[in-house]
């Protein structure tokens, strides 16, 4: 009963299939159930921005969030950008580890497989999917100076993009939101 409730509800998903960094179970707090998760989970509303302090749950939700996407569609192509390419790879990594190694995931989504004929690498990796022809990868992580042209995402988490070194100045915050406008969201697939 609670798989079937996980498929349809990231609430759910994150209580019962997603672990926080010291390991203990990802009940959402009331901010995250009720405000954040329904704003996730609406795709009516289209692009969704959640501003929160540090350590109010937001990026282990936004990963539990991909991980979660793709287990509903594994068709579908997710690109994760935050500051540095580094910082964007450990959120792959967490959201690739939970696909193939946690069992309740398996449980809740058991057709999200890797694709070992593709690639599986640290910043960029694939699902199986019905469309085998189709040239980008189910994850796409990159830092906010990274490669994206020619990739194609559904969904685009920015996750943590603004540092010190890039809003020190009005020049590199218009920088930013350039790269945001013009290379970024025109890489949107509806």
């Amino acid at each position: 009963m609670l798989v079937a409730e996980a498929r349809k509800s990231l609430a759910m998903h994150l209580a019962i299939g997603f672990l926080t960094d010291d390991g203990n179970a990802a009940i959402p707090p009331p901010h995250i159930e009720n405000i954040v998760v329904p704003a996730i989970e609406d795709d009516s509303l289209g692009h969704t921005v959640i501003l929160a302090p540090p350590g109010s749950a937001k990026t282990n939700t936004m990963i539990a969030a991909c991980a979660w996407w793709l287990g509903q569609d594994p068709s579908q192509h997710i690109a994760y950008v935050c500051n540095s390419g580094p910082k964007a790879v450990e959120r792959s990594l967490v959201v690739r580890d939970m696909l193939e190694r946690n069992t309740m995931f398996r449980k809740i989504f058991p057709a999200s497989k890797r694709d070992k004929t593709r690639g599986w690498s640290q910043d960029s990796w694939t699902l199986q999917r019905k469309n085998f022809n189709e040239k980008n990868p189910s994850f796409n992580a990159v830092g906010t100076t990274g490669d994206i042209l020619g990739a194609r995402a559904h969904r685009f988490v920015f996750d943590d993009i603004a540092d010190d070194e890039n809003m020190k100045t009005e020049l590199q915050r218009k920088q930013l939101k350039t790269r945001l406008e013009q290379t970024y969201l025109t890489r949107m697939d509806d």
